[in-house]
């Protein structure tokens, strides 16, 4: 991998895609520049994306950062994994 090509953050907004998640975070690790970081922000979803989310991040090496939205309100904290 060449270093010197600029890192590329790929922000996906996630809610409620457990089905397709997967498919997805696959997706774009098979393009064919590699140094990519991949940010999924779940925005409160009620079906079990964070955890299958953070079950993908520990088979991966690792480029996958994961923010929870913890409420519904407009000034909201978030929960970095």
């Amino acid at each position: 991998m060449n270093y010197k090509e600029g890192l590329v953050s790929v922000i996906v907004p996630v809610y409620n895609a457990e089905k397709y998640i997967e498919e997805c975070i696959n997706s774009i690790n098979c393009q064919t520049y590699q140094n990519i970081d991949i940010m999924l922000i779940d925005d409160g979803s009620e079906d079990g994306s964070f955890e299958k989310i953070k079950e993908i991040a520990k088979k991966k090496s690792s480029n996958i950062l994961l923010s929870k939205r913890t409420c519904r309100s407009r000034n909201c904290e978030k929960s970095w994994a």
